[in-house]
Parts: C-alpha cells; sequence; structure tokens
C-alpha cells in the first residue's frame, strides 16, 4: 500500500507535467504568433507606401478606380492575418482543453478510487458521505461538460463567421 506521501508526490509531478504540457504550448502558440506578425509587418510595409502614393494622386472620381485596386490586395492582407491568427488560436485553445479534459478525468478517477475505499474501510455512515460527493461530482462533472460544449460551439460560430466573411470578400472581389 502506497503512503499518503507517495500519492503526494505522484500527484506533484501529474501536476508539473500538465504545467510543463501548456507552457510548451503557450511558448508554441507565442511563437506561431510572432512569427505571423512579422510576416504580415513585412508584406504590409511595402503596400502601405504604395496606398499612400495612389492616395496622394487622387484627383478625381476616376483615380477612386485605382484606390480600389490598391485597396482591395490590403483588405485580403487583413482577411488573411484573421483568419490565421484564428486558426492558431483554435488549435492552441483545443490542446489545453484536451489536457484539462484529461487532468478532470484522471482526479475525478483517482476521487472515485478514493471514495470507493473510503466506503470500504470507513466508519458507519461514510457511506452516505461517498454517496453525497460522488453526487457532487456529477454535478460539476456535467456543469464541466456544458462549459466544454458551450466553447465548442462559440468556436464553430467564429470559424463560421471567418469562413462567410471570407466567401464574402472572394465574391466581392468577383464583381470588381
Amino acid at each position: 500500500m502506497t503512503t499518503t506521501f507517495d500519492q503526494f508526490s505522484v500527484a506533484q509531478e501529474k501536476t508539473l507535467a500538465k504545467l510543463s504540457e501548456l507552457t510548451a504550448i503557450g511558448t508554441s502558440t507565442s511563437s506561431k504568433l510572432m512569427e505571423l506578425n512579422m510576416a504580415t509587418l513585412k508584406d504590409n510595409s511595402s503596400k502601405v507606401a504604395e496606398t499612400a502614393v495612389t492616395f496622394a494622386k487622387l484627383k478625381d472620381m476616376s483615380s477612386i478606380g485605382e484606390l480600389q485596386a490598391t485597396v482591395q490586395p490590403n483588405v485580403d492582407m487583413v482577411k488573411d492575418y484573421w483568419k490565421a491568427s484564428m486558426d492558431i488560436a483554435s488549435a492552441s485553445s483545443a490542446e489545453v482543453s484536451k489536457i484539462f479534459e484529461e487532468s478532470v478525468n484522471e482526479t475525478n478517477a483517482t476521487i472515485s478510487e478514493n471514495l470507493d475505499t473510503l466506503e470500504k474501510n470507513a466508519y458507519p455512515g461514510a457511506p452516505i458521505l461517498a454517496s453525497t460527493i460522488k453526487s457532487v461530482m456529477a454535478f460539476a462533472n456535467q456543469a464541466f461538460d456544458t462549459t466544454s460544449k458551450a466553447q465548442k460551439q462559440t468556436q464553430d460560430a467564429v470559424n463560421t463567421t471567418m469562413t462567410s466573411a471570407t466567401k464574402t470578400t472572394s465574391r466581392t472581389k468577383k464583381k470588381t
């Protein structure tokens, strides 16, 4: 039989491993966003200058078409930037959610095992206490599942909005 110290040590190791995973995800996400920002900055620095020159040359209504032709690629770049940012954020969110779900499942299994042990080895009335705790855990798990589903629905809604915006921009671009 393991001692409380051994159990505590194992729990600490698992916690540190999870924190290490979360740190790696954060670092990776930050790196990806930084790379995206740098690439966008490089691409857009010349485009901004071109747009400014075209805008400065505006003399009449007929030259507005030139401005629109210059601005449209910038609009497309902004759309692509936001889509890439959302993809990075979604991937990171999915990884973090997976880690939290695994942690919750491990914790629930451990608590359930400990409650079963409590029911078998404890004083009279302990089964009632264990049953109450299991009910509370079931309620908490249900709340966690509901929250997780709401997060996934929100993420799907954002992805749908981005897809819709992309299609709308593409149709507008084709019409001009």
